[in-house]
Order: structure tokens, then sequence, then C-alpha cells
């Protein structure tokens, strides 16, 4: 896990394999409560920093997401 920095945005970049997917989330595993880690689409991208598209459950990744939002998720 890297910390990177992107538009005055701490980004943290996180291996992520892919649970479950909308149009609009993935889903990268369940938390201490059994519940499922959803991170949104329009929050994280890929390690270049590219909108990420056409994603199936089992894709193995690095994604960045926010630092904000890796903190909440308890990713980190």
């Amino acid at each position: 896990m890297q910390e990177k920095n992107t538009q005055d945005k701490k980004m943290i970049d996180i291996y992520v394999e892919i649970e479950a997917a909308t149009d609009k989330a993935i889903m990268i595993g369940k938390d201490h409560n059994d519940k499922g880690i959803w991170l949104p689409l329009s929050q994280i991208t890929d390690e270049n920093g590219e909108k990420l598209n056409n994603l199936s459950v089992g894709d193995s990744l690095v994604v960045l997401v926010p630092e904000w939002l890796a903190t909440t998720k308890e990713l980190i």
C-alpha cells in the first residue's frame, strides 16, 4: 500500500479482488460484521489515474482510493 497525491487529494493504492460489481460500485470483500465493502467507481481509479471500466467478478487489480474513503471503509 502506498500513498500518492493526485489533485491535492491523498490517494492510497490497494490491491483488490472484485467479488461483486454494478454500474456504480465494486465490492472487494467483507468487513468484520460480514457486510460487503463497496467502493464507488466515481471515487476510485486504476493505478494510472484512469477511470475503471469493464470490471468483472474475479478481476484482480490495484486501485487508487482517496485516503478519506480508505479510512472510512477501514482499509487502512
